[in-house]
Order: structure tokens, then sequence, then C-alpha cells
């Protein structure tokens, strides 16, 4: 294992350690001293910068490998235009057709209201 690995490894797992100590002492309402958690916060601020690190590190040799490879010719393989579909929504238009002659005017009226009708009430004897 490289060193770039290791530091990624260790500091990943005292994240971890430090994260699920704070949280499980606070679902048990255990009341964790106030050094215990400045130690806590500490180990944590230590190791975020490392695991940035070496996760850069790690990222720029992957890519230095692949570029390697590339220029070996290892790579995929450039495509041929004959090989090259366009991409979606990108396809030319199809010739637009004649034009369309627009439908006339539709007369729309209003349903009546129902309900509008007052009704009349009988006159008792």
């Amino acid at each position: 294992m490289k060193l770039i690995d290791k530091l990624f490894a260790v500091s990943l797992s005292l994240i971890s350690i430090t994260s699920l100590v704070v949280t499980v002492t606070g679902f048990a309402a255990i009341p964790l001293p106030p050094l215990a958690g400045r130690i806590l916060a500490l180990v944590n601020l230590l190791s975020l910068p490392v695991l940035l690190y070496s996760t850069v590190l790690s990222l720029k040799e992957k890519l230095a490998s692949a570029k390697a490879l590339a220029q070996k010719g290892h790579g995929a393989k450039p495509l041929k235009a004959s090989n090259v579909r366009p991409a979606a929504g990108t396809e030319a238009a199809p010739k637009a057709a004649a034009p369309v002659k627009a439908a006339p005017p539709v007369k729309v009226t209003p349903a009546p209201r129902q309900g509008s009708k007052k009704k009349k009430k009988k006159k008792k004897k």
C-alpha cells in the first residue's frame, strides 16, 4: 500500500471514530467532558486537511497514469466520423411542409347558470 493510501485510510478512520463517539454520547445522553470534546474536535480538525491532501494527490496520480496510458495507445480509441451519431435533440430538423391554414374562430357562448332563478314561495291559507 502506498503512503498516500495509508494517509487517506488513517485520516478517514480517525474522522469516523471521532464522529461516532460524539454521536453515541449525544444519543445516550452521556455528558462528554469538555477536555474530551476539545480533543475529539482537534483530531477532526487535523484529520480533515490530511484527508483532503491525500485525496488530491491520489487523483493527480490517477490522472497522470491515465494520460500516460492514452499516449501509449492503451486508452479508448478515437472515434471515426462515420461511427459518430449526433447527440439526442441535435438532429437536423425535417424540411418544413406547406403552411397550415388557420381554422376559423369558434364562437363560444357561456352556459346558463344553474340555480339563478328564484323560487316562488307558496302562501299558506
